[in-house]
Parts: structure tokens; C-alpha cells; sequence
């Protein structure tokens, strides 16, 4: 994988010189290249960023509104690959330097636990190489006495879940029992002797075929850890039961069996790694790989998923808030369209004013609603169009029903004379009470998001007020 990131790097660097060539700046030829790589689909969705750029911007969505967007969501693309390709590179390197293993490995110091180290033992017979996936675990220095003996005993009470096997139970034994000779965990050596040895051997072998009635056997286990010892009986009833290996198996049992051997060893500060097997064949080792690679490759994935999906996301927070901002500034602007109209202004003159008063006092101010009203009327005086044309093309864009309603309202008034006051009057009427009805549920929302802070705080005070009681108990 790692060739296969450098090959891409290559490629993408080579690609930027060739660009670099025309004579632009290296900023303006990054962003043409990233262009070019990302493939327009995984960049945008052009149906729904018009209609959010649509509802967000005036004027609407324009060709290099489209291209910022979509450059930056490809900056986004740059840096997870950046991102993946580092860790790749880091990740391949390491494995590079530390796959050899040396000769020697120094045992951890006590305390420390067992040092685990992936490796991958090779025997080479003959044209053949037979590898083996294997873990060694090298175990820490001596312990002392008192350690060893607590060790033991504790072992040893642990030794009837231990051999249980596939058994039910201790008292109905008919399947093989697991008299391990050596623990890895522990570095416990265990000899076992049975009482009788025809029913139960010390392999662990069950003879229940014959029996006609249950058998009482007394296993005995011979501990053993670093030079001290100590013995474990246990009582078992075994009751009658219910119900040619290739060359290279015989090279993998081998393998295994150097293993144990490796992990069963404890004298000495250094463990040494066999370079031969005991027929003589060359065994070589080196350093097992991690699945770091596949983790590297899950977080580019999902990366590059999140992106794709979430694309759009800030351009829809920002198209929401602006809507809920119209829809609560709307019914104020209602009324003050009417106020206008009563004093005798014409609709036009009207919406001039409220654009004027929104520029000298409310400049400064987020009200998406006034300033899209003010764009209008700039507009209408600078290229002469028609207002009922603009305040329908607004409406469309917000996708607001109650500003579509004002824009049919007002094209009646134009085209067929209605009477305009009384219908916005009516239409003001219910939009003040829809606003009522928004603040009501707004207030019921807080309400249901104060529940869990109330309720830690209620846990808080009663831990507080029990505590003392309950130290004193």
C-alpha cells in the first residue's frame, strides 16, 4: 500500500509542475489541479447548492459561488488524503526499520508484565519457504520467594475451571480434560500424576467408554515456578459419555513447539531466538506486521464518507437561520407596510422607506429580511424593473409561504386592483399569531433541555446531603 500512496503523491506533484508551467501562481494552480482530480459529484450537488445559495444570497447562485464551494469542499479531500498518506508512509516505515528482529531480546524487568512481539518465523527447505504467523511472549526477570509462592497458590485455586474442558462439571467428566504442562501467562510449570491412571492419564485422556459405573479419580498437580513448588489435589468423577500429516504441517508443529519453548523459558536476561530447527532446517525471524494499515484505510473511508455527505451542511445551517430570521422579522415588517399605506405612500414608495429606515438605523444588524428588501429596492430604481417581478422572484427563493402569500397579494393589487390594506391587514393578524405560537414552542423547548442539568443537580444535592451519613456508617 505504501508504494501504491507514494505512486499517487508522485503523480499529483507531477501534475502540479505541469500546471505550474502556464505562468500562474502556485495557489491558483493547487486549487486548478485539486479541481481537476476531485470529481464533480463527490464536490456538489448542483440542484440542491442552487437552491441553497438561492435562498442564502440575493442575487442568487453565479458559476464562481459554485466554484468557492466546491474548491472548498475539495480542500476538505486534500487533507483527509494528506492526512491518510502520512500515516501510511509513517506507518510503512516503521515497519520497514523494526521488521527484522535481532538475535537476542532482553527480558522486561519485574513487574513490567510479559513483552508480547508479533513475529513471523520462516524455514526455508529446500525452493520452498514456510512461514508462521506466531506471538512471543517473553516473559519479565526472577521473582522472589514470598512472590513465587502467592503466585502458586493462587494458581492453584484456579485449576478446577482451568481443566473443566468441554465437561459439564467436575463431577461428570467424559470428555478430555486440559492438564496443561506449562501456563504462559504465569511461567507456572505444572506435572500432573493421577490415581488412576487407566481411567484418567496424565495427558488428560478420559477412558469412559467401558465404564459402567462412575469412577472416582484423585488428580494431583505438581506446581512449579522459577526453583519453587507446591501441590494441588483434585477430586473428579468421570461417569461413562452421552452421546497423515504433510511436510509442512509437521514444520508448523515444530514451529509452535520452538514457541513454547521460547515462552516457557525463564533464566537469564536475554531470550535467544533459534536459528535452526532441530532437523537442521534454517529458521529465520522477523517482526510480524500490525493491522495498522487497515485502521489508516477505515478512517480515510469514513473520512471521505462524512465529507461526502456533509458537504452542503454549513451552507444549510446558514440557509435555516436566515429563514428562521425572516419568518420572525416578517410579521414586524407587515405591519409596518401597512402603517405606510395608511399614511398614504404608494406600495412601492413604501418599501422604499422601510429600506431606507433598515440602512440609517438597522445597518449593522443581522435582519436577512430587511436587507433583502433594501437589495430589492436598489434594484428597482438602478435597472428600472418591475417591483412585482423582484418581490416574486424573492419569494421563490426563500421558499417562505408567507412571503409567497405577500407577493400574490401584492401582484393582485397590481394587475386587478384588490384592495390591499384589508388583505394584509388579515394576513398580518395571522401572521402575529403564528409568531406567538413559535415563541410558545421555543419556550416548551427550553424547557425539555433544562430536564437533564435539573436532574444532575438534583443527584448532586443528594450525594451532598447523604454523604456525611454515609461516612460516618
Amino acid at each position: 500500500m505504501i508504494i501504491l500512496v507514494v505512486v499517487i503523491n508522485a503523480a499529483i506533484l507531477a501534475a502540479l509542475l505541469s500546471v505550474k508551467r502556464t505562468n500562474i501562481c502556485w495557489k491558483d494552480a493547487f486549487e486548478e489541479l485539486l479541481l481537476k482530480i476531485v470529481p464533480e459529484k463527490l464536490t456538489v450537488d448542483l440542484e440542491k447548492l442552487s437552491v441553497l445559495l438561492g435562498a442564502i444570497y440575493s442575487d442568487g447562485c453565479d458559476g464562481e459561488r459554485i466554484k468557492r464551494e466546491r474548491l472548498a469542499i475539495t480542500r476538505r479531500y486534500m487533507a483527509l488524503w494528506l492526512i491518510f498518506s502520512t500515516l501510511t508512509i509513517v506507518s510503512g516505515a516503521f515497519d520497514f526499520f523494526q521488521e527484522c528482529l535481532p538475535p537476542m531480546i532482553e527480558r522486561p524487568e519485574h513487574g513490567d508484565g510479559i513483552k508480547r512481539i508479533r513475529a513471523v518465523a520462516e524455514v526455508g527447505h529446500g525452493s520452498n519457504l514456510t512461514c508462521r504467523n506466531v506471538e512471543l511472549a517473553i516473559r519479565e526477570k526472577l521473582l522472589d520467594e514470598g512472590d513465587k509462592m502467592l503466585i502458586l497458590e493462587e494458581y492453584a485455586d484456579t485449576l478446577p475451571d482451568r481443566i473443566i474442558g468441554k465437561n459439564k462439571d467436575l463431577d461428570h467428566v467424559s470428555h478430555k480434560l486440559m492438564l496443561q504442562e506449562y501456563d504462559q501467562e504465569t511461567g507456572i510449570s505444572i506435572c500432573w500424576k493421577t490415581s488412576k491412571p487407566e481411567t484418567v492419564n496424565e495427558e488428560g485422556d478420559v477412558n469412559a467408554l467401558a465404564l459402567d459405573v462412575p469412577v472416582h479419580v484423585l488428580l494431583t498437580a505438581i506446581l512449579e515456578i522459577e526453583g519453587a513448588r507446591a501441590e494441588a489435589a483434585i477430586q473428579i468423577n468421570v461417569v461413562r459419555p452421552d452421546d497423515a500429516d504433510c511436510y509442512n504441517d509437521l514444520i508448523v508443529a515444530r514451529i509452535d513447539d520452538l514457541v513454547e519453548e521460547i515462552n516457557g523459558s525463564c533464566g537469564g536476561g536475554a531470550v535467544m531466538l533459534p536459528q535452526k530447527t532441530a532437523e537442521g532446517l534454517k529458521l529465520s525471524w522477523r517482526r510480524g506486521r500490525n493491522d495498522g494499515d487497515l485502521i489508516i484505510m477505515a478512517g480515510f473511508i469514513v473520512g471521505i464518507v462524512m465529507t461526502r455527505y456533509g458537504r452542503h451542511r454549513a451552507l444549510a445551517k446558514v440557509a435555516y437561520r436566515k429563514k428562521l430570521s425572516m419568518e420572525r422579522d416578517f410579521p414586524d415588517f407587515i405591519s409596518k407596510f401597512i402603517l405606510l399605506l395608511n399614511a398614504g405612500l404608494v406600495s412601492s414608495a413604501a418599501i422604499a422607506k422601510i429600506a431606507a429606515d433598515h440602512e440609517l438605523h438597522d445597518s449593522e444588524d443581522d435582519r436577512p429580511l430587511y436587507a433583502e428588501m433594501a437589495a430589492i429596492n436598489c434594484r428597482v430604481k438602478n435597472s428600472n424593473v418591475s417591483l412585482d417581478k423582484e418581490l416574486r422572484h424573492f419569494s421563490e427563493r426563500s421558499g417562505i409561504q408567507e412571503i409567497i402569500r405577500f407577493s400574490t397579494i401584492f401582484s393582485d393589487n397590481i394587475n386587478k386592483g384588490s384592495m390591499l390594506e384589508e388583505k394584509l391587514e388579515a394576513e398580518g393578524s395571522m401572521l402575529w399569531h403564528k409568531r406567538k405560537k413559535m415563541a410558545e414552542e421555543l419556550g416548551r423547548t427550553a424547557d425539555t433541555k433544562l430536564v437533564l442539568p435539573l436532574m444532575i443537580l438534583l443527584l448532586a444535592l443528594v450525594i451532598v446531603t447523604i454523604s456525611p451519613a454515609m461516612m460516618a456508617i
